[in-house]
């Protein structure tokens, strides 16, 4: 598991969203932040260090080794403190997230 799957799972749990299709939402989100021009996606690549980075140094654990429990409660400070860029990271994922979860469930 990496960091981007283990965050889409997350934000479905997050979100109250029950699906069997993580895989596929993953997939979507992947494939978004891969289309993304060269300098947005150097941006959320070192987002995304540096949110391993944190959370390592917090819990000397990687994010997708975490608890479920921890994984929200780091997600839920991270939107409601607004933290500059992270709450950015956060919404890009879970909003992608969210757009393929409604594409999958209402087909």
């Amino acid at each position: 598991m990496n960091l981007k799957f283990s965050l889409t799972q997350s934000l479905l749990l997050y979100n109250n969203l029950e699906t069997k299709s993580t895989n596929e939402i993953y997939e979507f989100v992947n494939s978004q932040i891969n289309k993304m021009p060269d300098y947005l996606f150097f941006g959320v690549k070192s987002l995304c260090v540096i949110f391993e980075i944190l959370v390592f140094i917090s819990f000397f654990k990687r994010f997708h080794n975490l608890t479920d429990n921890k994984k929200l409660i780091i997600i839920s400070f991270i939107k409601t403190k607004k933290i500059l860029f992270f709450d950015l990271l956060i919404r890009l994922f879970e909003s992608n997230t969210i757009v393929k979860y409604y594409e999958i469930n209402n087909e």
